[in-house]
């Protein structure tokens, strides 16, 4: 989860975490969960891997793993 950076110094804090892969920076939180559920007080607009969804006040997110296989299947010669 990322909040809006403050100031210049920690979009710069931000984007040295992301290069280094260290992610000790204030406005990142780094977790690793199947499910998350974030209620908001007011509606908010919010993304997921940069698709932009309209404002709601409860935004559920859930790792789908597996859900579905992809197949190659080779033409014969």
């Amino acid at each position: 989860l990322v909040r809006m950076p403050k100031d210049l110094a920690e979009v710069g804090a931000c984007v040295q975490a992301l290069q280094t892969q260290e992610y000790d920076c204030e406005p990142i939180t780094f977790r690793s969960v199947s499910s998350l559920t974030i209620r908001q007080g007011d509606d908010v607009d919010w993304t997921l891997d940069g698709e932009r969804a309209d404002r709601a006040e409860v935004i559920h997110i859930e790792n789908l793993n597996r859900a579905f296989c992809l197949r190659h299947r080779q033409e014969s010669l």
